[in-house]
């Protein structure tokens, strides 16, 4: 949930995964 809500929100402000 993390990765596809932070990739869609801000891919380069904290890449998780």
């Amino acid at each position: 949930a993390l990765s596809m809500v932070d990739q869609a929100a801000k891919p380069l402000a904290r890449p998780v995964k």
